[in-house]
């Protein structure tokens, strides 16, 4: 570890001398700093800490001495010295290249990479190869394939570089012909505190309210207080937005990308030391089992040679949803690579029993194949690939097959915008065709992030287009108003028009170089650390050209008032745009607009389907860096209303933006002037917000209040109910006893006779037997307690019935003379309870409703009757509100009817069964 070096430098007594010694030891003292931090920057590329390396070759480049940097070599304090020139220079700016290749910052690498090839006069030919690839991992395809195509020309030797620019000139071909048809899907990085500090990656399903993720967060302080980056298995719980560690105990290794059986028993994952020195058995598969889902996990341990091959490494597991099989990646001999896809079959505890199979050609590649998912409700495979031809980077794949064959079909890229130009991979959709999840770093110089894709639906198909003059739609704005022309669109022509609006919004789209989106939390307008990398990167592109301007458009979920979420959404621009300022980005190269809860990209309503976490996507600033003077906000094509705004630019109602009735502020050079109107918005969003608060409040208190009554009726109307069953044992009791003591006093009467039977079978007098006499007695008192209280029981209902509404009403047709009824819980089973009265007679009484049995009755169809009444009583609401069940109707001739049910403490539902004549 570096330490923190202070120097103190006598003062000379002499005014004059000091000077001269001064200026003399500046420049010597300034050359000898230069020379011990690119000293110290070889040595830590020699160690491969390349970030560290980057940070002191760009100040040893810049003359940026700092005092504050760590170096035992520098004996003064020194700042903004000489730059070095020369081969000094030329060899400071390719190590400097190489350091952020080398770090995955391609974006900071290209302009060393530029510099360089522009000042030597004879470069090293590689770095023709690595500053290609850096073009291709910033997205422009066309300027890589030139630099690639150089560095093929001048290296002429048949080798792996070769065959690696051949290749990477491929993926920036097929990056080209994707552009041109980008599948219609939204990418949106996962909110905090599942993306934070440090890589996050590999999400996957526990349960329904719990995934797990792997994270290198900084968690665990050190010896010496140092932050570890120690890859570690977090469960994220979506109900609490709070997160846990998946293993309580210690692990003395670093883990990541866990998969689950599907009893969530079971888990597996990659286990590695980065201390260890040797890569062979580096990565390992481990396993380890809970007694319930609700138990800690046991210790983990190891799987044996048939996954974990002797010398040879093992990663990214996968258990198929029956339990029968594992997919890992792994280098073992018998592959066609690096890393390979094989697949081994498990016994009854989840271990491998069998000699592991691979997956072929039509899945592997000579290089690395990583990160399997198998669906099997499609029997589609998932996995990562840098050994195809792609978009860039490691790229996502399916390949559809029989897993008992192991027979798959070619391999097939996911294309745009699933994939990047950099590496994405850990695809996983959890069984939901239109969500899925993945892992890449196409947003940040050094990390992977968790990202969630939603697919979108389709555009119009176009079968005849007609081209369109788009030259007057690409020219720069230089008023404060688009002036776009209207475009005449044939009536009855729907191809043509969907093909018009196309050519709109490729023309609108021509003119954006960059375009990002930050998202927000909710009713929140503070730009998130995580979202600061993207804004940096236009902070750069902007300070790279002075020429670029840059348009904020800000947006909101539904949720809330639409004058609310409009000032809301300018809050937002405000933020972004005092961010933009705050770096040093002019204010009058910024505009701003400002939208609410228009141009909605995934659907949104403010009821009960409401979600907070997937609402993130609509709260979002879009920022577009163009060359417009002063631009305004421009679809994107994503947009739900995309056909309405594309109508009004073809229209000439452009600005569709809704004007509120207060002025809108006019940019200000002023930054403390734009802190101020951030702040008033911010106040009066918030102010509205506390006012819906308090109103919220009020109405759950109101809520609550009612629920209390209707608590505490129930609760008296239970009393009730107990103390009449109670008096009414009581006085069946007395009766019982009283005919006892008239028997007895009967029995002992010596002057009443006793009957017999005799042979003529008149009946006479006999003395009954003392047991069958208190049988009898015993079954009488039953049977009163039982009339008692189902009086009692039918009284206090059909009281509770009337002082509720009727809810839902369902008419049953039937020509059979009684039906049969099965009454299911209509989703979780959560303890919900029921009443149910048929034609005034209590059928069921408070039974409790189950999702794997079934209350079953059985009631006539009266034909008398015009309409035979059922009443649906909710007893209470349940853990889950509110009360539901599925009723499931059969007739004699076993015609099935379902009813769905809901109800809650202030409404019944009603059945009316009408008998029909048969023909």
């Amino acid at each position: 570890m570096v330490k923190r070096v202070t120097l103190l430098t006598p003062l000379f007594p002499k005014c004059i001398t000091f000077i001269i010694v001064m200026f003399v030891s500046s420049s010597l003292l300034n050359a000898q700093s230069i020379r011990a931090y690119t000293k110290r920057a070889d040595e830590l590329f020699k160690e491969k800490n390349y970030y560290g390396a980057a940070q002191l070759y760009s100040k040893a480049l810049n003359g940026n001495i700092d005092s504050r940097d760590v170096l035992p070599y520098t004996p003064v304090v020194h700042k903004h010295g000489r730059k070095p020139k020369g081969a000094k220079e030329i060899y400071l700016l390719h190590q400097l290249a190489e350091s952020y290749r080398l770090y995955h910052d391609y974006q900071d690498a290209l302009p060393n990479y530029e510099k360089y090839l522009s000042l030597e006069k004879k470069p090293d030919v590689m770095a023709y190869l690595w500053y290609g690839i850096s073009l291709r991992a910033v997205n422009e395809p066309e300027k890589a394939i030139e630099a690639l195509s150089k560095f093929t020309t001048e290296h002429t030797q048949q080798d792996n570089y070769t065959a690696l620019a051949l290749k990477e000139m491929a993926d920036c071909r097929f990056n080209i012909e994707q552009q041109q048809n980008v599948k219609r899907f939204t990418i949106q990085k996962l909110p905090s505190p599942i993306n934070a500090l440090g890589s996050n990656y590999a999400y996957a399903k526990m349960n329904d309210s719990i995934f797990v993720f792997s994270s290198s967060r900084p968690d665990t302080i050190g010896k010496n207080k140092q932050v570890i980056y120690r890859s570690t298995l977090y469960q994220y719980n979506t109900n609490q937005n709070t997160i846990s560690k998946l293993f309580q105990q210690a692990l003395p290794y670093d883990a990541a990308a866990a998969q689950f059986s599907a009893d969530g028993l079971r888990v597996y994952f990659t286990g590695w030391n980065e201390d260890q020195k040797s890569d062979a058995n580096k990565y390992l598969i481990y396993t380890a089992t809970r007694s319930s889902v609700d138990a800690p996990w046991d210790t983990p341990f190891a799987l044996d040679s048939l996954v974990n091959a002797p010398g040879y490494n093992a990663r990214h597991p996968f258990i198929t949803k029956d339990g029968q099989y594992l997919f890992f990646a792994s280098d073992r001999p018998g592959g066609l690579g690096k890393y390979d896809i094989w697949k081994v079959s498990l016994n009854s505890f989840g271990l491998p029993n069998a000699a592991p199979e691979n997956l072929g050609a039509a899945i592997n590649t000579p290089d690395d194949d990583m990160a399997p998912v198998f669906l099997a409700d499609s029997s589609m495979l998932y996995f990562s690939s840098n050994g195809r031809v792609g978009v860039g980077g490691m790229d996502i794949y399916q390949s559809k097959g029989n897993i008992l064959s192991n027979q798959w079909n070619t391999a097939e890229n996911l294309g745009l915008p699933i994939n990047s130009v950099k590496d994405d991979i850990y695809y996983d959709s959890f069984g939901n065709a239109d969500t899925s999840y993945l892992t890449s770093d196409r947003e940040s110089p050094c990390c992977l992030e968790i990202f969630q894709s939603i697919k979108l639906p389709p555009l119009p198909e176009v079968k005849q287009p007609e081209p369109i003059d788009s030259s007057k739609l690409n020219s720069p704005d230089t008023s404060a108003k688009i002036n776009i022309p209207a475009v005449s669109i044939p009536v009855n022509k729907l191809d043509e028009e969907a093909e018009r609006r196309k050519h709109i919004l490729d023309s609108l789209n021509s003119a954006t170089i960059k375009r990002v989106s930050v998202n927000f939390d909710f009713y929140k307008a503070k730009v998130r650390p995580e979202d600061k990398n993207s804004l940096d990167t236009i902070i750069q592109l902007l300070k790279d050209n002075p020429d670029y301007n840059v348009v904020i458009g800000s947006f909101t979920d539904c949720k809330g008032k639409f004058d609310l979420n409009l000032r809301l959404s300018k809050a937002r621009s405000l933020a972004v745009k005092i961010y933009l300022i705050k770096h040093h980005i002019a204010a009058s190269r910024i505009n701003v607009d400002f939208y609410g809860e228009q141009h909605l990209i995934l659907p949104c309503k403010d009821d009960a389907t409401y979600d907070t976490a997937q609402q993130i996507i609509n709260r979002r600033s879009d920022i577009i860096v163009t060359k417009a003077k002063n631009p305004k906000w421009v679809p994107s094509g994503k947009e739900l209303d995309i056909d309405q705004i594309l109508d009004d630019i073809s229209n000439g109602r452009r600005p569709f933006r809704y004007i509120p009735d207060e002025p809108i502020a006019k940019a200000n050079n002023n930054l403390k002037a734009e802190k101020q109107l951030l702040r008033e918005e911010k106040a009066r969003v918030r102010a509205e917000h506390l006012a819906e608060l308090r109103e919220q409040k009020r109405l759950k208190q109101q809520h609550e209040a009612e629920a209390a009554r209707l608590r505490r009726e129930e609760k008296a109307r239970a009393a009730a109910e107990r103390k009449a069953r109670l008096q009414a044992e009581k006085e069946a009791r007395k009766a019982a006893a009283r005919e006892k003591k008239a028997k007895q006093n009967a029995a002992n009467n010596p002057y009443v006779s006793k009957q017999v039977t005799a042979n003529n079978n008149k009946v006479v007098n006999q003395a009954i037997p003392s047991h069958i006499e208190n049988e009898l007695q015993q079954k009488d008192r039953k049977i009163a307690t039982l009339d008692s209280i189902s009086e009692i029981k039918s009284r206090l209902l059909l009281t509770a019935i009337n002082h509720r509404s009727i809810n839902q009403v369902f008419t049953v047709y039937t020509t059979s003379d009684s039906v049969h009824v099965d009454l299911y819980d209509n989703g979780t089973y959560d303890h919900d309870s029921v009443s149910v009265i048929y034609n005034s007679e209590i059928i069921v009484y408070k039974q409790e409703l189950k999702t794997d049995k079934a209350i079953t009755f059985k009631v006539p169809v009266e034909p008398n009757e015009k309409r035979n009444e059922m009443i649906f009583f909710a007893e209470n609401l349940g853990e889950i509100p509110p009360n539901s069940a599925l009723m499931v109707i059969t007739d004699d001739t076993g015609k099935r009817t379902e009813v769905s049910i809901s109800n809650d403490l202030m409404h019944n539902t009603i059945i009316y069964f009408v008998k029909l004549k048969k023909h």
